[in-house]
Parts: structure tokens; C-alpha cells; sequence
């Protein structure tokens, strides 16, 4: 997980770099959507390893 947030944090600052916000807006959007996969998956694995 912390080898994807670096790559996630490292394409950021490169479209940051570009200038093109389009990229970075997506980028952004992206990364949040993954972060609550993320909450979601370790929230159903804690469910189903309690069973």
C-alpha cells in the first residue's frame, strides 16, 4: 500500500508540475476514490475475519 500512495503522491506533483489542472483534478479524484476503497476493504476483511 505505501509503494501505490508514493506513485499516487509522485504523479500528482508531476501534473502539478505540468500546469495542466485538468490532470491534477482527476489525479486528485482518483486518489480519493482509491483511499475509500481502501477504508471499505479493511473494513469488510476485519468483518469477515471476525466470523
Amino acid at each position: 500500500m505505501l509503494a501505490s500512495d508514493l506513485i499516487i503522491a509522485k504523479a500528482v506533483e508531476y501534473a502539478i508540475r505540468s500546469g495542466d489542472n485538468d490532470i491534477v483534478f482527476e489525479l486528485l479524484n482518483s486518489s480519493i476514490k482509491l483511499a475509500i476503497g481502501q477504508s471499505f476493504e479493511s473494513e469488510l476483511s476485519g468483518r469477515l475475519t471476525s466470523q
